[in-house]
């Protein structure tokens, strides 16, 4: 039987593994809750984000409903516990805090056990007629499945020997620094000055997945079109937390460009302001041009407020995010872009600098949470025959490419989707599911 002094030097390991290799990798602790704990509180690592309902030892703890707190912040590390619940939008942000050469440890009861019982995350789907083992747990049990399947992902379970997890190692990454700004960056930074400086009345949408440096270009613009013409940029967004990142590279940017003195610095300030959506809203703000970011995670409604209030706009926004979907967001918004200017220009980040490009991680993530599910392509001018069904929440466990499919429905229609629907969708005892389709149900409609 391996001792819990072996899977602590089998863990230290695969950290240290991680770090030479700069590849970022899941470890799962599975078994009873205090063997579960005691395990990682004898694990010396630091600059570790947990995240739990209860403070986990030295570690900086924030419960998952608060993530949003630490968006822009890069951790060496994370530890979820799995016994304070599993939330599908936590999840999908932690992961994207976990920087290069990072290990993401997930604590959870026996597998067995959460394949049938749901977690603590499940309270607040109750009501007063429903109680938490009302629920099913397809969620848990698609978890469970994508992480055994998973041969990067590497299992500990107390009472079982894991060294067959530890050749399940991830590959040898190469590890070629990451010039920045990347390419990506510098594209999306001459754009920004094209709107800053060209024509009038034609918006930016930039959209990236996380970890590309979005909100970094942001702020090295700002800096750039305040040292050329002393032009003000406000920016906004959802909280001013998902800013810091703009923030921190337009401080460096300018001081590294214009080495200003400690009197000019307040002046420099000024050149880049946050103000909150309900703020612009109310007010006539006087600036040169309006940043918007994480632009999926604003209602519709608020955006279409601001549209023609401002003459110079970029907007920036996640592709595949916790918040919503950033593919629904520029299907629909495009039309009410396409509405009111007859010429704005869009533009993706690719490259990640997070993380590697051959990072496992973030493909795991977005199967488990079918953050890119898409439309099947479809010839659109034959009609075939329409046919109606109900389908089961067992169904769409079982059918991976039929859930996709509706997921990505759901995406493109509205583009608040998160991934906690997900769980809705399979587990909530009143959720009935009725689809028309065509193909053999290549096409949800």
């Amino acid at each position: 039987m391996t001792t819990t002094k072996q899977i602590i030097s089998h863990i230290q390991t695969v950290s240290d593994f991680c770090k030479n290799s700069q590849q970022r990798a899941m470890l799962v602790v599975s078994g009873e809750k205090d063997w579960c704990l005691r395990l990682i509180k004898e694990l010396a690592f630091t600059d570790y984000l947990a995240v739990s309902h209860r403070p986990l030892f030295s570690h900086d703890t924030q419960s998952s409903d608060k993530l949003s707190l630490v968006l822009g912040k890069e951790y060496t590390g994370i530890i979820w516990d799995g016994f304070s619940g599993l939330s599908p939008n936590g999840l999908g942000i932690a992961s994207g805090l976990l920087k290069r050469g990072g290990l993401f440890l997930l604590l959870l009861p026996p597998l067995d056990f959460l394949r049938a019982n749901p977690d603590q995350d499940y309270a607040r789907m109750c009501s007063e007629n429903l109680n938490i083992q009302d629920f099913n747990t397809f969620f848990l049990q698609r978890l469970v499945d994508k992480l055994e399947h998973a041969k990067d992902i590497f299992i500990f379970q107390e009472n079982e020997d894991p060294s067959f997890n530890l050749v399940r190692r991830p590959q040898e990454a190469n590890q070629q620094p990451v010039q920045l700004p990347t390419n990506d960056q510098c594209a999306a930074i001459d754009a920004i000055k094209k709107v800053a400086f060209g024509h009038r009345h034609r918006p930016l949408v930039i959209q990236a997945n996380r970890g590309r440096g979005k909100s970094s270009a942001l702020g090295l613009a700002a800096a750039e079109i305040f040292l050329s013409k002393k032009f003000k940029t406000i920016i906004t967004a959802p909280s001013k937390k998902t800013c810091e990142a703009a923030f921190t590279h337009y401080h460096s940017a300018i001081k590294s460009i214009a080495s200003p003195s400690s009197e000019e610095i307040a002046s420099f300030d000024a050149g880049f302001e946050f103000l909150p959506l309900d703020f612009i809203l109310d007010n006539n703000i006087d600036c040169h041009m309006l940043f918007i970011d994480e632009a999926a995670a604003i209602p519709a409604s608020i955006l279409n407020a601001l549209v023609g209030r401002f003459s110079r706009v970029v907007y920036s926004t996640t592709i595949h995010g916790y918040e919503g979907n950033g593919q629904g967001f520029a299907i629909r918004f495009k039309e009410t872009l396409d509405k009111h200017y007859s010429q704005w220009n869009s533009l993706t980040l690719n490259q990640p600098i997070r993380w590697l490009e051959s990072d496992t991680l973030e493909p795991w993530f977005f199967r488990f949470l079918l953050l890119d599910a898409r439309l099947s392509d479809v010839d659109k001018n034959v009609i075939p025959a329409l046919h109606t069904m109900w389908i089961s929440q067992q169904t769409l466990y079982e059918d991976d490419d039929l859930f996709e499919q509706i997921i990505s429905l759901l995406v493109t229609a509205h583009y608040q989707t998160s991934p906690s629907d997900i769980r809705l969708i399979l587990d909530h005892p009143h959720v009935k599911i009725l689809i028309s389709y065509k193909f053999k149900r290549t096409m949800i409609l």
